[in-house]
């Protein structure tokens, strides 16, 4: 036995095996932002999952896990996908870097084990790009490689969403240029409005 086989079954709830595509709704913006409208109670949280159970995978927090886990519990259930990471990366307000500048701190919410502990069929995380300091770039794709070790290890699947580092600049931190760019070429112009 190994690790593969944990991942090929876990895979196998997400993903349509023929298409190798499926549908995963994420129900966890609340570790970023608090509980959106529809998700504050346990009987909102009831009522918009009876919704979405034809998913083939929903995306909660960790907080969430406890609240949600009978709705994954069962044949034909959708896969139980963790967001595992929190960030400030899109707020205005940072606490400012060396050069008056802060490019956003992100936090591990739940231990590679505690994940696999819990049945959790994958794990969403961030990927930065665009950091105007180079290090910083790199520990982020270091940060990446060893949570996909890590899941691999313990046969997990790993979804990574890749962000603009400076998202709080407004809309030229979404540009493909900035997400591009690297500390050697930063993007050149100030934002014209704001997200």
């Amino acid at each position: 036995m190994d690790s593969r086989t944990g991942k090929k079954i876990r895979l196998g709830r997400l993903l349509n095996p023929s298409t190798q595509r499926g549908v995963v709704v994420a129900a966890s913006h609340g570790v970023m932002s608090g509980p959106p409208s529809g998700l504050k109670t346990r009987a909102e949280i009831a009522d918009v999952f009876a919704q979405i159970d034809l998913a083939d995978g929903v995306m909660v927090s960790p907080g969430m896990v406890p609240l949600t886990e009978d709705f994954f519990v069962g044949r034909g259930r959708p896969g139980l996908v963790l967001h595992l990471d929190w960030k400030n990366h899109g707020r205005r307000i940072y606490t400012p870097g060396t050069d008056g500048r802060s490019e956003g701190v992100l936090a591990q919410l739940a231990t590679m084990e505690e994940v696999a502990a819990s049945g959790i069929d994958a794990v969403m995380t961030y990927l930065y790009l665009g950091q105007r300091d180079s290090t910083l770039e790199r520990a982020e794709i270091e940060r990446n490689a060893r949570i996909v070790r890590d899941a691999e290890r313990l046969g997990l699947a790993v979804i990574i969403e890749p962000r603009s580092a400076l998202e709080a600049e407004g809309d030229e931190a979404f540009s493909p240029r900035c997400s591009a760019s690297t500390a050697a070429s930063p993007p050149t112009s100030a934002p014209t409005s704001s997200r």
